[in-house]
């Protein structure tokens, strides 16, 4: 598993590749938690990579949202279409409560556009 951390047009974007599951989801939760300052609208989050998410690693999508909304922030979703990790953030309903966008830069350009 790893996390690539990037910023577009101000917005934390991070890339999870591998597996999200009991092993790592603490690191995981860290690396996502220290890349969001207050200032940030929010965190885009592309599973894109992500090979499979176990109950731990839903557990910390539905966390983040929690914790970023405390805060005033939004997490929006990318997944891959037609995979094990889009089947489970559907079946968990994930996107009722965090968007899910097609892309990065769609997510990005909602959050952007959400500050202003």
């Amino acid at each position: 598993m790893t996390v690539q951390m990037t910023q577009q047009r101000g917005v934390p974007v991070a890339q999870v590749s591998g597996v999200i599951d009991s092993s790592n989801a603490t690191l995981v939760a860290g690396a996502l938690f220290a890349a969001v300052p207050n200032t940030a609208p929010g965190l885009v989050l592309d599973l894109t990579e992500t090979t499979l998410v176990d109950s731990v690693g839903v557990r910390l999508l539905f966390e983040t949202v929690d914790r970023l909304r405390r805060r005033g922030q939004q997490l929006r979703v990318i997944v891959a279409a037609d995979t094990a990790v889009e089947d489970v953030v559907r079946l968990s309903d994930l996107g009722s409560y965090a968007p899910l966008d097609s892309g990065v830069e769609r997510a990005v350009e909602q959050l952007d556009n959400g500050r202003r």
